[in-house]
């Protein structure tokens, strides 16, 4: 933990000139945030897999009480395996990406593979598979993607509806396409007029003031819950889709009775998803 903390300290310090940084900064009846940089109004709490997990849960759960400053939840292995990523996302919270607006862009349709491939490169869960792909190019370079869902049938209150899902956003590494997202929600309502739109957001980055300033509200939130992390190559895992597919031996046991050793012995470790947001954009009135 504290080569990571350092790690980090020395990144925000020695590559961004973040020198206002305050370490442990304590917060009355809640416990303490491990980075809190005053300038941003920011913090920053740190998680490994090398701490219990329940320790892990406890201060994401401790820290979700926080509602006047903006929290990034920071894990030790997206920092080893996807730094190019958590890079790009510290650099937009710090407000020192490529800033490109979003009318300076080009929409595309986007075929399954181009998607996929930016996807893995920029974003930080897995891709999805997605009914609708969008792109939007600035100077014949891709640099942001949405995908969304084929419209459901829903029911509202009595009334039948079609409910979509946007399932993923996200800028190329090291931009931000400003009102990029506006644009390619807007452009997906004209080309296939849903009711409304609906998507989860990750709770362990801050922007939810961004989703609300386009129309979203939220309706629900998922708490934290545990994944398991392969050590030697980075990946996440669900639990119930790993011990289905791959360790057929455990398909029978209740995943809460798996001991840390005997998934240290398989090369596992546990972790905690911060869970997340839904909200969602009522775009015809029910």
């Amino acid at each position: 933990m504290f080569e990571f903390h350092n790690e980090v300290e020395e990144f925000l310090i020695g590559t961004y000139q973040v020198d206002d940084i305050i370490r442990r900064w304590s917060i009355p009846s809640i416990g303490e945030l491990d980075l809190f940089l005053p300038s941003h109004d920011l913090g920053i709490a740190l998680y490994t897999a090398s701490i219990n997990a329940e320790m892990n849960f406890q201060k994401r759960v401790s820290l979700s009480q926080v509602h006047d400053v903006p929290i990034i939840h920071l894990w030790e292995d997206q920092w080893r395996y996807k730094r190019e990523i958590i890079v790009s996302r510290l650099l937009s919270c710090l407000g020192k990406s490529i800033k490109i607006h979003g009318r300076q862009t080009v929409i595309r349709s986007l075929d399954s593979t181009t998607m996929v491939a930016f996807l893995e490169k920029n974003h930080l869960h897995v891709p999805l598979k997605a009914r609708f792909r969008y792109g939007l190019y600035y100077k014949e370079e891709l640099v942001a993607v949405a995908a969304f869902s084929k419209s459901r049938p829903m029911v509202r209150e009595g009334v039948n509806y079609n409910s979509s899902e946007l399932l993923r956003f996200c800028n190329k590494n090291g931009y931000t396409v400003v009102g990029g997202l506006s644009k390619l929600i807007a452009f997906f309502i004209d080309q296939q007029k849903p009711d409304d739109i609906m998507t989860y957001r990750d709770t362990d980055w801050p922007g939810g003031n961004a989703y609300r300033s386009l129309g979203f509200e939220e309706t629900d939130s998922l708490p934290p819950f545990e994944l398991w992390l392969n050590m030697r190559t980075g990946e996440r895992h669900y639990p119930h889709r790993l011990m289905a597919e791959h360790i057929q031996d455990w398909k029978n046991i209740e995943i809460s009775m798996i001991q840390d050793d005997q998934l240290a012995m398989r090369g596992l470790s546990r972790v905690v998803a911060g869970g997340s947001e839904k909200l969602i954009k009522r775009i015809k009135t029910i």
